[in-house]
C-alpha cells in the first residue's frame, strides 16, 4: 500500500506518496488564474537531473504512473528521469496566443508553470528534458518543440492527434480530406470541434497550427523526434504521417514507426529507449 509522506494545502495542494515501485508521486492543484493539477514523480534512487514531460491523451488526467516505463528503465539499469505532468483538464491544447478564445495555455505553461514547477522540484537544476505525448498530448508536445526548439532533446509522438486541414477549413475542403483518407464528413467535424475554438482566423492557424508551423520553423537544429503512427487508426495515422514527412522534409532528426493496431498501440519498449538510452 502506498504510504502518504505529508499533506500541504496553500494556494496549491499537493499530496506525496511512496509508491511500490520505489517513485515518490507528488500530485496537486491550483485554481488561480485558472484550473490546473499537476504530477511529479522521481525515484531517490536516481541521480539523473533530466526531466520527462508526459503530455496526456483526451480524457486523461496527470496521475498517469507509466509503471512499464519505469520497470524498462529499471530492468535495463539506466539512470532514469523524473517525470512531470500537467493538465488542464480532459481535452486542452497547448496552443500560443492567438484570436483563438481557448488559446494562450502555451505561454501560461512555459512562462508560469515549468519554471515554478522546475523550481520546486529540480533543486539541482535540469540537465536535459524528454517529451512523451500520446494523441491530444502529440500534439502538445508538439506545439512546444516547434515554438521552443532548444527546450526538448528528444520528443516522443505516439499517434498523435494531429489533422491535416485546418479546423476553419470549409465543408469541401474537409469533405475532401476526409474522402482521400476514407472518412465521414460528420467523423472529421467531429474532431475538429475540439481545436476549433484555438483559432478565430485562417491566419491564426497558419500561424500557429501544427501542421502549418512545422513546416515554417522546424530544422535540423529541432528536437530528436520519434513518431509512431497505426494501421488501424484511420482518423489520426494520415496527419500523424504528414507530420513526420514535414519533420523529415525540414531535416530535423526522425524515427517514424508504423504500428499494426488501432490508436492505443504504443510500442513501450522502442519509446522508453527512444526517451532513455
Amino acid at each position: 500500500m502506498p504510504k502518504i509522506l505529508f499533506v500541504l494545502i496553500t494556494l496549491i495542494s499537493s499530496i506525496a506518496i511512496a509508491e511500490d515501485d520505489g517513485y515518490v508521486v507528488t500530485c496537486g492543484e491550483e485554481t488561480v488564474p485558472v484550473s490546473w493539477t499537476y504530477c511529479f514523480q522521481h525515484d531517490p534512487s536516481s541521480q539523473s537531473r533530466d526531466v520527462l514531460y508526459w503530455f496526456h491523451g483526451g480524457g486523461g488526467d496527470a496521475n498517469t504512473k507509466l509503471k512499464a516505463f519505469k520497470q524498462d528503465w529499471k530492468n535495463r539499469g539506466v539512470q532514469h528521469p523524473a517525470i512531470l505532468t500537467v493538465s488542464f483538464g480532459p481535452f486542452w491544447f497547448l496552443t500560443p496566443k492567438n484570436g483563438g478564445e481557448s488559446s494562450g495555455r502555451y505561454e501560461f505553461f512555459m512562462d508560469y508553470i515549468v519554471p515554478m514547477l522546475e523550481g520546486r522540484f529540480m533543486l539541482q537544476g535540469v540537465n536535459e528534458r524528454v517529451a512523451l505525448g500520446f494523441s491530444m498530448g502529440g500534439w502538445n508536445a508538439a506545439m512546444v518543440a516547434i515554438f521552443k526548439p532548444e527546450f526538448f532533446k528528444r520528443v516522443a509522438m505516439a499517434q498523435p492527434a494531429i489533422l491535416g486541414v485546418s479546423p476553419l477549413a470549409n465543408d469541401d475542403a474537409v469533405q475532401a480530406y476526409a474522402e482521400k483518407h476514407g472518412l465521414t464528413l460528420k467523423t472529421m467535424k467531429s474532431q475538429i470541434a475540439f481545436v476549433v475554438t484555438e483559432y478565430a482566423t485562417e491566419a491564426d492557424w497558419q500561424n500557429y497550427g501544427p501542421m502549418p508551423a512545422a513546416e515554417r520553423l522546424l530544422s535540423p537544429l529541432s528536437p530528436i523526434f520519434y513518431i509512431s503512427t497505426a494501421v488501424g487508426d484511420p482518423v489520426y495515422a494520415p496527419g500523424g504521417k504528414e507530420f513526420a514527412e514535414i519533420v523529415q522534409r525540414k531535416g530535423a532528426p526522425l524515427q517514424h514507426e508504423e504500428r499494426p493496431g488501432g490508436h492505443g498501440d504504443m510500442n513501450v519498449r522502442a519509446v522508453s529507449k527512444f526517451l532513455v538510452p
